[in-house]
């Protein structure tokens, strides 16, 4: 029986450790949920949102379609990005308190931290990213999207007080912090190129999902889309995913419908609210969904193919991902999108099988 099909109505059952601390990310989307369902009206509110038509740049309206598209207010007002448990950092002094909360976090709260980084120009003539994403800790913390535009270079090499914690450190540690990211090939790339930071520790989320299902519905070529994974993970949590599923895939398809024509825009400052919790998006969920793939692994054993084997084979399917990015080799095309050869026993030792636990990466 596939894991991820919907409980029957009414059925009763057990929620996911941690439910309810990413519950609260949910609800405080779902309090703000006053929409627009016309799909110009709803793009003049996003571009006078994040400034006048017509500013540094200019910002070109979006084409209406046939479509209709709802945003909620929480997208085109500034200073709602709080509301959906996250924080715009854009001066030194914000940088820094980061820096000093994460700091500050419990010990053993910094095992993982989800990941993302956003651009504008192609891959192969980027100069800068646009912001970076992430959310330390298990659950019950902010995240942050960073506005690398306006600060540069030392969103990285910032540190606190103690000298003991930067994003540096954070990013290329290699002993104590797992990053979670989805597809890390181009952030692999940009961030080695651009800014000298080696990403290191990575779990590929989608490597993971992709590992499940490939147990339970066979060998698939294709990867899942971070929202497919995040859709099917809270399902299997007992939860409805219909309203952040659908929240989602609002923000995504109004956000590139904004950048489509002109991907400068996210060069540009004030950079629209849209934009903004379209970063965020990206990371606020990818704790909550990695630790519902190790329950599933836990549960796995197909053919003689042990958690273990499955865990070994997320974590070097991942590195090579990370390593394909880095070399400079990797240009993103059709592809691209098929999925690495699923073969998790090739990189399983005794050894490993016995020194190893799928928990080891929550």
């Amino acid at each position: 029986m596939d894991e991820f099909a919907p409980r029957a109505k009414g059925a009763a059952g057990p929620k996911a450790s941690g439910d309810d601390d990413d519950d609260d990310d949910a609800k405080s989307i779902r309090t703000t949920t006053t929409v627009y369902t016309s799909a110009v009206r709803g793009a003049r509110s996003v571009i006078a949102g994040g400034g006048a038509s017509g500013g540094a740049g200019g910002v070109s309206a979006l084409t209406p379609t046939r479509e209709t598209t709802r945003l909620p207010a929480i997208c085109y007002k500034e200073n709602r990005l709080g509301k959906a448990g996250a924080r715009w950092v854009d001066t030194p002094e914000a940088l820094a308190q980061m820096l000093e909360a994460i700091e500050a976090l419990p010990e053993g709260a910094l095992d993982v931290l989800a990941f993302d980084a956003e651009w504008g120009a192609p891959l192969e003539v980027a100069t800068t990213l646009s912001t970076v994403q992430l959310r330390p800790g298990k659950s019950g913390t902010a995240a942050y999207v960073v506005d690398v535009t306006t600060l540069g270079a030392t969103v990285f090499e910032t540190a606190t007080a103690s000298g003991r914690t930067s994003l540096r450190r954070l990013l290329e540690d290699t002993a104590t912090t797992t990053k979670l990211m989805v597809d890390p090939r181009c952030d692999a790339a940009l961030l080695w190129r651009i800014y000298g930071v080696k990403l290191a520790r990575v779990v590929d989320v989608q490597v993971g999902f992709y590992a499940h299902r490939c147990l339970v519905r066979g060998i698939d070529p294709h990867m899942p889309s971070g929202t497919t994974i995040i859709e099917s993970v809270l399902r299997f949590g007992g939860a409805n995913p219909r309203r952040t599923t659908q929240f989602m895939r609002v923000v995504e398809v109004a956000a590139k419908r904004l950048y489509r024509d002109d991907v400068a825009i996210w060069d540009r400052r004030p950079l629209p609210p849209l934009l903004r919790m379209y970063a965020a998006l990206d990371v606020m969920y990818l704790t909550r969904v990695w630790a519902a793939i190790i329950k599933l692994l836990n549960k796995t054993d197909v053919a003689g193919c042990r958690p273990t084997d499955i865990v070994n084979w997320i974590h070097k399917a991942s590195d090579d991902r990370v390593e394909h990015g880095r070399s400079g080799a990797y240009a993103p095309s059709p592809a691209s999108s098929l999925a690495p050869p699923f073969t998790p026993l090739l990189y399983t030792t005794t050894a490993q099988r016995d020194s190893l636990s799928p928990t080891s990466l929550c």
